[in-house]
């Protein structure tokens, strides 16, 4: 089930949490390319691996499905093709690297690094030209530094509001929603992150007594309804699926 998947998972994070605050004080980042983003799909592994360079290497976290993101723009700025054999592509690209909040939008930092490639097709131009970007660079260092201190800030001025949607999303019973709100904070955004890992404890708790309820309700009215071997077979199947932290596993049992 999606959402005994989902409580297997967050038993896990919840269990992890105080150990993860100990061991860094990362700000996680997904790299993104849009569709805006004139890169040929083709090179887009290659751009990946870059734009994850980059962020691993000015100290934050490479992690998938993150609320901020580093997200690249290309355009041509010069295009030669040359009337050899092998044909040769040569670019001259400028790229405009933007970090800034997936969910609202909001721009923290962007650079415009301009790279040159040339390959024996349009792809391995691109690849070439994109793979000269120095994650050690000075300038992008700096520019993801400005990130950083933009990402501290907006928790710092929204924190307390961002506590307030998640504990409104949990006394609606969206569990999935407000852990999600929470999780969102990143370690560096200290007391904030300590709240919100007990609120997220709480929520987890709750989350397992709700659905655990909800098993055992569902499988008493199936046993109540017909007390055969088909039906002591689905409420078994149901009951045994009830997360043993769940107030409603003794019951089950």
């Amino acid at each position: 089930m999606k959402i005994r998947h989902r409580i297997c998972t967050l038993t896990l994070g919840v269990m992890s949490l105080t150990a993860y605050a100990q061991n860094t004080q990362q700000i996680n980042v997904s790299p993104y390319i849009d569709e805006t983003s004139e890169i040929p799909a083709s090179v887009e592994k290659v751009v990946y691996g870059k734009l994850g360079s980059i962020i691993t290497s000015c100290g934050f976290g490479n992690v998938a499905n993150q609320r901020f993101v580093l997200v690249p723009k290309a355009s041509v700025v010069t295009e030669d093709v040359t009337e050899t054999a092998p044909t040769m592509y040569a670019y001259t690209l400028n790229i405009n690297l933007c970090i800034g909040d997936g969910v609202t939008g909001t721009l923290f930092s962007s650079k415009n690094v301009q790279v040159k490639g040339v390959g024996t097709s349009k792809s391995k131009a691109y690849m070439q030209a994109f793979n000269t970007l120095n994650a050690h660079d000075a300038e992008l260092k700096a520019f993801v530094e400005k990130a950083k201190e933009k990402i501290l800030q907006y928790y710092q001025l929204n924190g307390t509001s961002i506590l307030q949607h998640a504990k409104t999303l949990a006394g609606k019973q969206e569990f999935d929603a407000a852990i999600d709100e929470l999780s969102s904070i990143p370690s560096a955004c200290e007391p904030l992150y300590t709240q919100a890992n007990q609120l997220m404890l709480s929520f987890y708790n709750k989350m397992l007594a709700q659905e655990g309820d909800k098993m055992l309700a569902q499988a008493t009215a199936i046993w109540n309804a017909s007390q055969d071997a088909d039906a002591a077979e689905r409420a078994g199947e149901l009951l045994s699926q009830i997360n043993p932290q769940s107030p409603a596993y003794a019951k089950a049992k």
